[in-house]
C-alpha cells in the first residue's frame, strides 16, 4: 500500500515471483585436441526440461573449412535418428568492407548442419554462439541458433533453425565437426524451466 499526496508517497511495494524461465546449468564439456565429439546423454537430456540452451565457446576443428553438426538419439546414443531432419541457415560474411549474404538448407537429413563449411582451425579462428533446443515428449524436436566464426580474413555470422519430423523422444545430443576432430572449445548445456 502507498499513502501520501502529490509527488510524495510512502509505502511498500511487493511483487509476485514471475516463475519459469530460469536457466539451470546442467553440464559443460571441455574439448581438447583429438576429441571427436561432445555428448550430452540421458542423465542431462531428461523429461525434467522441455527446453535447453547450449553455449559454444571457441570451438576449433582440426581440419580447416569444416562445419559443425548436431545429432540426436532416442536411445541414449545407441543409434541416431535418421532421415527426418529439415534444417536451414542464412549467413553473411564480411571481409575488408565487402559483405555477402547466402543461405543453405537440407531436407530429410540425419544431422542438423549448424554452420557452413568455412569454420577455420587457426589460433584466432573457430566458432562461438548459442542454440535453443526444444524437445517435448513425442512432439518433434526443434532448434534455433546464432553463431559467429572466422576463417582467414572472413567473419561469418549465421542464424538457423531445424525441425525433426520424428515422434521419438530425444534423450541424447551430440555435437561434432564433419570428418574431423576438435582442437579445443567448450560446450555448456542449460535446462530452461517452462
Amino acid at each position: 500500500s502507498v499513502s501520501g499526496s502529490g509527488t510524495t508517497g510512502i509505502g511498500q511495494l511487493s511483487f509476485a515471483d514471475a516463475g519459469g524461465g530460469a536457466f539451470t546449468k546442467l553440464s559443460t564439456v571441455d574439448l581438447s585436441s583429438g576429441d571427436t565429439n561432445a555428448n550430452f546423454d540421458s542423465s542431462i537430456i531428461t523429461s525434467t526440461y522441455k527446453q535447453y540452451f547450449f553455449t559454444f565457446t571457441n570451438l576449433r576443428p582440426t581440419a580447416d573449412n569444416s562445419y559443425l553438426i548436431m545429432k540426436e538419439s532416442a536411445n541414449n546414443g545407441g543409434g541416431f535418428l535418421a532421415n527426418d531432419c529439415d534444417w536451414h541457415f542464412q549467413f553473411q560474411y564480411t571481409t575488408q568492407g565487402n559483405t555477402e549474404y547466402l543461405s543453405n538448407s537440407g531436407a530429410n537429413d540425419t544431422n542438423a548442419q549448424l554452420t557452413s563449411n568455412h569454420v577455420g582451425n587457426g589460433t584466432m579462428e573457430g566458432v562461438s554462439g548459442q542454440m535453443f533446443f526444444s524437445r517435448d515428449g513425442a512432439n518433434p524436436s526443434k532448434g534455433n541458433w546464432s553463431l559467429v566464426f572466422t576463417n582467414s580474413n572472413y567473419v561469418y555470422y549465421q542464424n538457423g533453425g531445424f525441425y525433426r519430423d520424428d515422434a521419438s523422444t530425444t534423450n541424447y545430443v551430440r555435437f561434432l565437426f564433419s570428418g574431423t576432430t576438435f582442437i579445443s572449445g567448450r560446450i555448456t548445456c542449460y535446462g530452461i524451466e517452462t
